[in-house]
């Protein structure tokens, strides 16, 4: 029974590593996919897009009606009165008079008494509403925080393109390290082999031992050069796997290789030579900022024109010497609805100042654009031609990595017949492995130039 329980455990902890190898492997385009998934600065982007959308309801609600509802509540310890002159006797007094009910007499100076408009104890409710009726500067400002909007998606735009540009550098820049260490591995092969066959003839006395020195010698050379180039792959992956904000602790495994993206771009390529710049998503963003400055004009100028808000509020009053008795004065009501009016004479010059800075500020981003189409067509046209020059560099170092390789194995078969020297086998082989490296760089100059060329047009 334990036996069975431990062959399934083993079973599990081998599909569990395999799954886990299996997420750990990449081609580009998954490479590229996973970053933009985890990427802090596309995360940054949504955040931006989102403040975007919460600006838009912020500004929306200034045109929106504000409804305000108050309850208070004060007593009054020492109740506010005022010096009355007792005028209710002398009239009162004089109607008497005049109707001869009583025979005329002199009242005296009339007295004084306290008297109070208010109750100690006050309760009062109430509504309000107010709400703009008419304002232009809002309705451009409106326009105006929509397009902002759209500026957050173009600018997360250029992000991805960003980040889609270092991925794909790192990628290759793996791939380049990754094919050069495995092509000196495969010589290391060969010249081990190599050596230990001329030890052999030399146990036999058929071979010098300067011989085997130097191919000893050529040995060490390849495992440093294999050991400095391994270091660079390792280097090449870090940067890749920060680029793809992967865990720096984990291993990556890349499933693409350099042939594979060479007949990808060869498929590809050829539509983007004919390609403009258009897609470039920091054209778009020019053109957004051209139409927030034209926004911004309108907007300014309806400054000039005056605005018209609405107002209402409705109030109830209790005003009792006790609070709870209900046999005195009930709830006193009170509503009143209006509009208000502003209209602007003078402001000092403000607003035409600042219509002169958005016109400089327009000026300011014609002069950009322009540069900026300019740097992208001069771009192009340099990325187009390193794509044709790398093609034909390419095919003459792949004609030359033959003519080496030629030479290289008919020098070991020589060797091996006895009719060539070591030194000529070693001198071969340095041919060779520079035909190998100068291959591998062309390789991978064609790839990193058909790229650029996607990326120049914005096709990446």
């Amino acid at each position: 029974m334990s036996r069975i329980i431990r062959n399934i455990m083993l079973l599990l902890i081998s599909v569990s590593g395999t799954f886990l190898m299996g997420q750990n492997q990449f081609s580009l385009d998954e490479a590229i996919d996973y970053a933009l998934k985890h990427s802090p600065e596309l995360q940054k982007s949504a955040i931006a897009q989102m403040d975007a959308d919460a600006q838009i309801s912020e500004y929306k609600s200034i045109g929106l009606p504000k409804v305000k509802g108050t309850l208070s509540y004060q007593y009054y310890i020492a109740t506010p009165s005022q010096p009355v002159e007792d005028f209710i006797t002398p009239s009162i007094y004089g109607v008497l008079f005049q109707e001869n009910v009583i025979p005329k007499k002199d009242l005296g100076t009339p007295e004084t008494f306290k008297f109070s408009f208010f109750q100690p104890n006050q309760l009062t409710a109430g509504i309000e509403v107010n709400s703009m009726l008419f304002d232009n500067t809002y309705i451009y400002g409106l326009k105006a925080a929509k397009l902002l909007k759209e500026v957050a998606a173009k600018q997360t735009a250029v992000t991805e393109y960003n980040v889609k540009d270092k991925v794909v550098k790192a990628y290759l820049s793996v791939l380049i390290a990754q094919e050069n260490v495995s092509n000196l591995q495969e010589n290391l092969k060969n010249i081990e082999k190599s050596m230990h066959e001329t030890k052999a003839t030399f146990n036999q006395g058929f071979a010098e031992m300067l011989d085997v020195e130097r191919l000893e010698l050529s040995v060490e050379n390849l495992k440093s050069e294999i050991g400095n180039i391994s270091n660079m792959a390792d280097i090449s992956k870090r940067l890749l796997k920060f680029s793809m904000n992967f865990d720096s602790d984990e291993d990556i495994i890349l499933t693409d290789d350099l042939n594979k993206t060479m007949n990808y771009l060869n498929t590809n390529i050829s539509k983007d030579i004919v390609a403009t710049a258009q897609a470039r998503p920091e054209l778009a963003l020019f053109e957004l900022n051209e139409s927030l400055d034209a926004l911004d004009v309108k907007r300014t100028k309806s400054g000039y024109l005056p605005t018209l808000n609405g107002f209402a509020s409705a109030s109830g009053s209790l005003m009792r010497q006790n609070l709870f008795d209900n046999s005195e004065t009930g709830v006193i009501p009170q509503a009143v609805v209006g509009v208000s009016m502003n209209l602007p004479i003078y402001d000092g010059g403000d607003r035409k100042a600042k219509l002169q800075r958005i016109k400089l500020r327009q000026q300011t981003n014609s002069l950009e654009k322009s540069e900026f189409v300019r740097g992208v067509k001069m771009q192009v046209e340099n990325a187009r031609a390193g794509w044709i020059n790398a093609k034909q560099t390419l095919e003459y170092r792949r004609k030359s990595l033959d003519t080496a390789k030629s030479i290289y194995d008919k020098t070991l078969i020589k060797y091996k017949e006895g009719v060539g020297s070591s030194i000529e086998v070693i001198q071969s082989e340095s041919m060779f492995l520079q035909a190998q490296s100068q291959y591998t760089n062309a390789l991978y100059d064609v790839i990193s130039a058909g790229f650029e060329v996607k990326t120049s047009l914005g096709t990446l």
